[in-house]
């Protein structure tokens, strides 16, 4: 997998900010980035094939507009990771918290089709600090912590 983009908010409700390079710290995410809602939610993973599925398809779930990563990747192989996996760049390790994001029983595709956001989401934390940058690559660990 290699990381094609990386981006942070400042604070809620505002546009993501791009960067070639993110500092990674435990307990909080992104160092510059606002305050995780939970340790398992510290970091946002997506696959660059995401957003070509959602422009394809038009789609207009509740979720779509909300939902942007920190890191997104190309070529993430979904069907082998798990939580708890570990993800490895250079410098950084994050741990998977949870694969796919919850559908809301209102959401407009709830009952038909789905946006992808609950195979293509990965909320992450942070297990070792250190900075990530785009080019670079990361790998599944070999040994889980």
């Amino acid at each position: 997998m290699i990381v094609t983009r990386l981006a942070y908010k400042k604070a809620k409700k505002t546009k993501m900010i791009p960067r070639d390079t993110l500092a990674l710290v435990k307990g909080k995410g992104v160092e510059e980035g606002i305050a995780p809602k939970s340790e398992r939610m510290e970091l946002t993973l997506s696959d660059e094939s995401f957003h070509g599925l959602i422009n394809q398809t038009n789609k207009d779930g509740f979720c779509i507009a909300r939902f942007q990563e920190n890191i997104t990747v190309d070529a993430i192989d979904f069907s082998n990771l798990q939580a708890g996996d570990v993800l490895e760049g250079k410098e950084t390790k994050i741990k998977i918290t949870q694969m796919g994001k919850a559908c809301f029983p209102n959401c407009p595709l709830y009952r038909g089709e789905s946006c992808g956001l609950n195979r293509y989401a990965v909320f992450a934390r942070v297990i070792r600090e250190g900075k990530i940058k785009v080019g670079e690559k990361i790998k599944k660990s070999k040994k889980n912590v």
